[in-house]
């Protein structure tokens, strides 16, 4: 099953798709875009040269995009993991980060990962021990001399042991979709941050257009939760409706100053709020700040989801545990929601978020 780069451009730059059919063939025959503004203006119904430039950057992305994808489906297939569903979920990726969480599970973990290191010291038949057998297990006395050697101390040993039950929480794909499920009830919260110190951005270098939500975990957590501006944000600059928006592909992004800069995003400081309230265009204004280095963002999951997903897993596990191992398992499962699924959540309601923030149709006049 072959990916149309047209309609994969067309969607991704939110452009006519007989626009796009005309305009792949001239850039791939070699012609610039000051070449297509000035001479096709019959075939590209006269559109502004700002909006080639975006097409051609789009082209780009997507080709390497399909290529990853025929990679992905390439490696899965010589693994025998490729499955007609498998396929359908690859042909869908609209980014490189669609692909990595899509894939990621299915690729075999490698030594240099937490539980990696301890599988290949012959750890993970304790771990499974410790999960289905309900007997007691001592890990000390269970380790093998190469166990031992690799993890020199009795915690050692059962940390290691608890990353392998960490991964293997990870994978279980009831436990996610137990997750998903409560983060569409619970919906997480984002938070923004004026940052202190501006990022400098290179001269005449502008971000790609539009760009998905970004994360900074490491912000400060800043929040103003009665900032009632924020709820009108449609008269802001960066609204897709405003005459200056600064989403305007007309516009030049390198003439930007700070302090117009924090005049133009003053509806998106310091705001906490819920992703299920959040319009397009204000997660558009919003991606933008960020790129600035106006702000950093936080996505912060709902208490409740990982209080009912450790309940969900105590039901689920605990019952083929012996209760001398119930605490330790359950550390296993925060130490899985902290490092591995808390962090899956986070970017899949970021790309959530992304999806329905594109700009404007553009078509043929």
């Amino acid at each position: 099953m072959e990916i149309d780069l047209t309609t994969q451009v067309a969607e991704a730059a939110n452009v006519d798709r007989n626009l796009v059919s005309h305009v792949i063939p001239m850039f791939e025959d070699g012609y610039t875009v000051p070449f297509i503004a000035r001479h096709r203006k019959e075939i590209t119904g006269d559109v502004e040269p700002t909006v080639l430039h975006r097409l051609k950057e789009k082209i780009n992305d997507r080709k390497m995009l399909i290529d990853k994808i025929e990679k992905s489906m390439e490696l899965f297939n010589k693994s025998g993991l490729l499955t007609d569903e498998l396929s359908q979920q690859l042909m869908r990726c609209k980014t490189a980060e669609d692909i990595k969480l899509l894939t990621d599970p299915l690729k075999p973990k490698g030594p240099r990962t937490l539980a990696g290191k301890a599988k290949a010291a012959n750890l993970e038949p304790i771990a499974l021990d410790i999960l289905y057998s309900y007997k007691f297990v001592d890990i000390s006395s269970r380790a093998s001399a190469e166990a031992k050697k690799a993890f020199q101390s009795k915690s050692a040993l059962e940390d290691a042991v608890r990353h392998i039950i960490a991964d293997i929480f990870a994978k279980d794909v009831d436990i996610i979709q137990k997750a998903e499920e409560l983060c569409s009830r619970y919906p997480a919260t984002l938070i923004t941050s004026q940052k202190l110190k501006r990022n400098k951005q290179a001269p005449g270098k502008s971000s790609s257009y539009p760009q998905p939500m970004l994360i900074d975990t490491d912000g400060e957590n800043n929040i103003n939760n009665n900032n009632k501006d924020f709820i009108d944000g449609d008269d802001d600059e960066c609204s897709l409706n405003g005459q200056n928006s600064s989403m305007n592909p007309n516009n030049n992004n390198n003439n930007h100053k700070p302090k117009d800069d924090l005049i133009t995003f003053k509806n998106y400081l310091n705001i906490s709020r819920s992703v299920s309230s959040i319009l397009a265009h204000q997660v558009l204004a919003i991606n933008r700040a960020s790129e600035r280095g106006v702000i950093t963002v936080k996505v912060n999951l709902s208490a409740q989801v990982q209080q009912q997903c450790r309940t969900f897993v105590f039901q689920k596990y605990l019952s083929t545990v012996n209760r001398g191992h119930w605490d330790y398992v359950m550390q296993a499962f925060d130490d899985a929601w902290k490092r591995l699924i808390d962090p899956h959540l986070v970017r899949s309601i970021r790309l959530c978020n992304t999806v329905g923030s594109t700009p404007p149709v553009i078509s043929l006049r």
